[in-house]
């Protein structure tokens, strides 16, 4: 399964211009989020976005805090940004913003082929450490601590720590993370439970999971196998995890 590269659409208002655009983005396999130029908004959205996709108008350029805002935000969050303006837009947007973290500028009217063109060139670009996002489920937070900082320190994932089945089923709510390392034996709801949970939701029912567990016996392996999900590891082997997710990413070499 191909990670889908996402992107947060950042527009005032959505015309068909932009509709087009959007369009275009969704049939080259982008995944794309609408999104107002709204301070919670853009943060919630920035999260889980590979592209932040800037769509500029003169009302942008009036909300300064704003500005100031996603300029911090997009400094801590090593996003692929990209502004599309008229060139008064852009202009007085640059008066305001910091080139240096905008990786595409472009001008109205946009060749929408030679954009992607672009696009896609920037996310192979050689040198760029494109992080997953993972999300850790497990109600030993000991584990959770020790395992986030393995799969940090790689560079190449973004963890997300969850200590229960119930609190990780409400964040799919609205977040939607790369993969999943899913405990086996929780208490309350176990990690089977949960995953028929996130397999029986739309929105979180194609994302790839690997079990996690203390016991390694053919009977253990045989029960979490036979619910068919991506893998299953031993939560105490920190080489095998890493070495299973740079094999799914491609970010073993």
């Amino acid at each position: 399964m191909k990670h889908q590269d996402r992107i947060l659409f950042v527009s005032g208002k959505f015309t068909f211009t932009t509709d087009a655009l959007k369009n275009a983005l969704l049939e080259e396999g982008f995944a794309v989020t609408d999104c107002p130029y709204d301070r919670q908004a853009i943060l919630e959205g920035t999260s889980d976005a590979d592209v932040i996709l800037l769509y500029l108008d003169m009302n942008v350029t009036r909300k300064r805090d704003l500005l100031d805002y996603m300029v911090d935000l997009f400094e801590e969050n090593q996003k692929v940004v990209v502004t599309i303006g008229s060139e008064p837009e852009s202009r007085k947007f640059f008066d305001l913003f910091p080139k240096n973290l905008v990786d595409i500028m472009l001008i109205r009217p946009v060749n929408i082929r030679n954009f992607i063109h672009e696009l896609h060139t920037v996310l192979n670009a050689s040198g760029r450490k494109k992080k997953y996002k993972i999300l850790l489920i497990d109600d030993d937070s000991t584990f959770l601590k020790a395992a986030s900082g393995w799969l940090k320190k790689t560079g190449f994932y973004d963890v997300t720590i969850m200590n229960s089945g119930v609190s990780a089923l409400k964040y799919l709510e609205d977040h939607r993370p790369d993969f999943i390392l899913l405990d086996f034996e929780m208490p309350i709801m176990k990690g089977p439970e949960v995953f028929k949970k996130i397999r029986s939701n739309l929105q979180s029912q194609d994302i790839p999971v690997f079990f996690l567990t203390g016991k390694n016996t053919k009977n253990d392996v045989m029960e979490a196998m036979k619910l068919k999900p991506e893998g299953y590891l031993l939560k105490t082997d920190e080489k095998q995890i890493i070495a299973r997710l740079n094999e799914y990413f491609g970010t073993d070499h």
